[in-house]
């Protein structure tokens, strides 16, 4: 994650990113909750047997910016 932060008397600013890139993720297709219990990190055999894979690709940004009203009166 990248964050860049900028603050003066009166404003805020902050711009925060996050990249994911799994290129050949094994896709585990569905665990039962009893196969996953035994073994979290597992596979169930149909996924071995055709090789599933997937590719996932992930990008995230955003900004705040906070300004702090006016003061008197």
């Amino acid at each position: 994650m990248t964050v860049f932060e900028r603050r003066d008397a009166r404003d805020e600013l902050r711009v925060m990113s996050d990249v994911l890139h799994k290129p050949w993720t094994d896709d585990p297709l569905g665990l039962t909750r009893d196969h996953w219990q035994r073994d979290p990190h597992g596979t169930a055999t149909v996924a071995l047997l055709h090789d599933n894979r997937n590719r996932m690709d992930n990008l995230q940004a955003g900004v705040r910016w906070h300004h702090h009203g006016f003061s008197g009166g």
